[in-house]
């Protein structure tokens, strides 16, 4: 919200979207359709480590401190 009104206000430009791997998209967006890491890594054909590390550095990269939040900033930004 505070955003929005900064941006609204003049004060501040709209933020670019952050620059997520075809990996960590793929990752937020199986998350986004519900599934579990153990679904998305058998998708994927990768471990589980891996998802988990590509949901971590896609959260990092979107600041936010939830797998939810960041497929919700990821949805916004037309990222997914």
């Amino acid at each position: 919200m505070h955003e929005w009104f900064a941006n609204y206000g003049g004060r501040r430009e709209a933020l670019a979207p952050p620059r997520l791997s075809i990996r960590e998209r793929e990752c937020l967006a199986y998350h986004g359709e519900g599934l579990m890491t153990q679904e998305v890594s058998y998708r994927l054909n990768i471990s589980e480590a891996t998802v988990r590390l590509y949901l971590a550095t896609a959260r990092h990269k979107l600041c936010s401190q939830t797998t939810c939040g960041a497929v919700a900033k990821a949805i916004k930004f037309g990222l997914i």
